[in-house]
């Protein structure tokens, strides 16, 4: 039989490149990337049609549906305080950190198989606040309340997210 199938949303570098590294023993693994590289798939996770085309690549390639789906593409811009932070960089968090998480993990609801499992990287941060970091931290509270709600969403089909 045949490895299961992880897909790693931003898994060039980084955490993301460890999460494909570690996931290699127990899994065939398939990682995204925002430029086009060997080996690597190419998304832009804020475009759903190139979220949707990652899946379905990696289905027609693999004869199957991906068992893990790792969210980690992100980014985070220049730190500062409320007063002062620039709306033109909480504008890019909100549009690649939530809308680009959003548009993963509600293909990943759709796409990964029965019995998957779905992981979404955010930080500590959204506990323990630090001064200039709250609109990042803010991005990444909103990503842990969407897959609180997944998890109870998915639980029927054995889901773990």
């Amino acid at each position: 039989m045949s490895k299961k199938l992880a897909l790693v949303f931003g898994g060039s570098r980084g955490i993301g490149a460890a999460c494909v590294e570690s996931l290699k023993g127990e899994f065939d693994v398939a990682y995204t990337r925002t430029g086009a590289a060997q080996g690597a798939y190419k998304a832009d996770i804020q475009n759903a049609d190139e979220v949707k085309k990652v899946f379905a690549d990696i289905e027609a390639k693999h004869g199957r549906k991906v068992d893990c789906v790792v969210v980690n593409a992100g980014i985070n811009v220049p730190p500062g305080p409320m007063a002062q932070f620039d709306p033109a960089n909480f504008r890019k968090l909100v549009e690649v950190n939530i809308v680009g998480a959003f548009n993963v993990l509600a293909e990943a609801a759709r796409q990964v198989a029965d019995g998957g499992t779905i992981i979404a990287i955010t930080t500590s941060l959204v506990r323990h606040p630090a001064p200039g970091l709250g609109p990042y931290s803010a991005t990444k509270a909103a990503v842990e309340c969407m897959v609180r709600s997944m998890a109870k969403e998915l639980a029927g089909r054995k889901v773990r997210v």
